[in-house]
């Protein structure tokens, strides 16, 4: 049966729709752009065109404040009862603020999932370049519900001028159908089942980006994922099962006695510089690893989506990774609340203020050893599970610009709960740092804030001309104060990351630099916390890990008509610091992937063959890697350590259902 492309409530050809009215009076969720006027082209027919074409279903340190510089251990007691008060009246007036914006804010009707799908799993290019075109902001964070994304997929279709704002006629038919899904129509069960296998050949060993902990042994390995969503009215719970390990050992051998010291190996090598999950890769050998990189529940409530478990997140806008919160290291179990509609708080200086988005959450690490001394300088050590503290707001500060912040704190008490210190663990004021060297609670923190502008129909010539972005994540192992009376606020050991992207339905050019690099800190070191910003042995962050830098640049070609998405990538990265890291290390990475819509899977997917309604695709990739390391750069005279270099290949398959 042929289906009708408008959902209800919207129209062909110009007409707004409900969604459009919610975009344009309700606080601009995703921006503003122009909307299409009767006169205008419309891409309906083209739709329409594609449905009846059976396209319908394709398938280390931180610094520590110098002991002279603390007061003594009375006036500290004071100082910290004064400051306890401020964080109090603080902290109640945070609480009545986004009581009083909820309350405020209108709750408008949404039938739409309000599951969270997995991150791993959404095409998030497809959605961001296709956003950007219709000159709308993408999500700030990752996940978020398929609500959300059905939003976003109707607004960008609504903003499309023409039909060629899309690849081709099956990129747009792609879009209707997870459209449809996401918004959860009358021919969608309340269970849905999927799955990904990944096989492939590794020649060294090493982490998958943006795969939740995966990690492939030198050889031929393989990884098997089945997920299962449910949902029922505003209630939903997901999971996703994995089954990892080597079928077949080749490449490089590190299972040889002392093998395990080679260079490659990075030993001595902190987790804090991200080589600490490298290390791991190449040594676990054959062993099989099962495992649940996402176990969720969760409930839409208004205008919030309330989550408990574990899954991949990721905050920040980066296109190689995030450097407070990224989705390649392992997840934990968390409680997270997280705004879906900008709060509005009315017209005027105080509606100005309302933020667009708002996220809180907090979670239990893996137990670890935690190293702290008191106030007389005796040394003390304890294994403990840290907790984990994040808060994250934006606002969007006209329709091209927006801001994000966000801070991220891992802390465990010296002695009995952390029930008194959440106000000074979340919000520091200033003295914060110094007091803690000696009292209060252990702490990691970083603040991270993001600053990004998108534009769409650029004058330049030859480039990607439809839509891009620009973008800068600066961000500091902690805040410390400075200035007449302590009242400025200063990032302390800063990193950066900056990107540019450009766009076209055919093709887009990106360019990202990341720097993690300090004289005196380690990033994602801490002397109270002797594995670093970690969860499990993989870092929280960003996989470039402290001591890093990395030039990326990266090619998307999409010609138009056979449903193909090829991808190129350039990455340079480096590390090395001297006192922290034993040596430094380079790697170069040219990388080719190829991605294909299967045209046999649109027509099983609609005789229902295929699980429930699910669509199908490949991809390919193919990456070499010249790999060196030099333990011996930071020594200097005496006995020559040797280095090592390697040239290896990846090339593995993705299927996904």
């Amino acid at each position: 049966m042929r289906r009708n492309w408008s959902a209800p409530g919207r129209s062909h050809c110009g007409v707004r729709s409900d969604a459009m009215r919610f975009l344009e009076n309700r606080g601009k969720p995703y921006g503003r752009a122009p909307l299409l006027t009767t006169g205008s082209a419309c891409c309906c027919a083209l739709v329409d065109s594609a449905e009846s074409a059976n396209l319908e279903s394709p398938a280390a340190a931180v610094s520590l404040p110098a002991e002279g510089h603390l007061s003594p251990i009375s006036a500290i007691a004071s100082h910290r009862e004064s400051r306890a008060s401020l964080r109090r009246g603080f902290g109640a007036a945070l609480v009545m603020g986004i009581l009083a914006g909820s309350v405020v804010s209108a709750t408008p009707g949404n039938a739409s999932s309000p599951v969270e799908p997995d991150t791993r799993t959404v095409e998030w290019s497809t959605l961001r370049r296709l956003a950007l075109e219709a000159g709308l902001f993408p999500p700030a964070v990752q996940p978020v519900s398929e609500a959300e994304l059905a939003e976003l997929i109707d607004a960008a279709l609504d903003r499309a001028q023409d039909s060629q704002a899309f690849a081709d006629p099956a990129e747009l038919a792609r879009l209707h159908w997870w459209r449809n899904r996401y918004r959860a129509s009358g021919d969608s069960p309340p269970a849905r089942l999927s799955a990904r296998v990944l096989a492939g050949y590794t020649g060294l060993g090493a982490p998958l980006d943006h795969e939740a902990g995966l990690a492939w042994s030198p050889g031929w390995n393989t990884t098997f994922e089945a997920t299962m969503d449910l949902s029922a009215g505003r209630w939903w719970a997901s999971i996703t099962g994995r089954l990892s390990g080597q079928v077949a050992a080749a490449g490089t051998d590190f299972s040889d006695p002392g093998a395990d010291q080679s260079p490659l190996t990075w030993p001595d090598w902190s987790i804090a510089t991200g080589k600490g999950q490298v290390r791991d890769a190449r040594l676990q050998g054959d062993a099989w690893r099962v495992d649940a990189p996402r176990a969720l529940v969760g409930a839409r409530l208004g205008q919030w989506n309330l989550s408990a478990g574990w899954a991949p997140r990721r905050t920040g806008p980066g296109l190689t990774g995030a450097l407070v919160v990224d989705d390649s290291g392992r997840s934990f179990p968390s409680l997270t609340a997280r705004r879906t509609r900008p709060f509005d708080w009315g017209s005027g200086f105080v509606g100005a203020l309302a933020p667009a988005e708002l996220l809180l959450s907090t979670g239990r690490l893996t137990e670890r050893p935690i190293t702290f001394r008191d106030a007389d300088g005796t040394q003390h050590e304890k294994i403990a599970h840290p907790w984990f503290f994040q808060w994250l707001v934006g606002w969007r500060i006209t329709s091209w610009v927006r801001t994000t912040f966000t801070h991220a704190a891992m802390a465990a008490p010296r002695e009995g709960s952390l029930w008194g210190d959440l106000w000074q663990i979340n919000f520091p004021l200033p003295g914060t740092t110094h007091d803690e060297v000696t009292d209060g609670p252990v702490t990691d923190r970083y603040f991270s804030g993001q600053l990004e502008f998108h534009w769409h129909n650029a004058p330049w010539p030859l480039l990607p001309a439809s839509a891009g972005r620009a973008y800068w994540e600066y961000a500091g192992t902690d805040v410390n104060w400075s200035g007449p009376g302590d009242a400025v606020p200063k990032i302390s050991a800063p990193a950066s990351m900056v990107g540019v992207e450009l766009l076209s339905p055919t093709w887009d050019l990106a360019v990202e630099y990341a720097e993690l690099q300090h004289r005196d800190v380690l990033w994602y070191s801490n002397h109270g916390f002797p594995e670093g910003y970690s969860q499990d042995g993989w870092l929280l962050g960003n996989t470039l890990g402290g001591s890093g830098e990395a030039w990326t640049s990266i090619v998307r070609l999409r010609p138009r008509g056979p449903a193909v998405e090829t991808s190129l990538r350039v990455r340079h990265a480096d590390w090395g610091m001297r006192g922290a890291t034993p040596g430094t290390g380079e790697m170069l990475t040219l990388g080719a992937s190829l991605k294909k819509w299967l045209s046999g899977g649109q027509a099983m997917a609609r005789q229902g063959w295929i699980g429930l309604r699910s669509p199908a695709w490949w991809e390919c990739t193919v990456e070499y890697r010249h790999e060196q390391a030099d333990p011996g750069a930071y020594i200097d005279g005496g006995q020559a350590v040797p280095g090592a270099k390697d040239d290896w290949w990846r090339v593995y398959v993705t299927l996904g259902i």
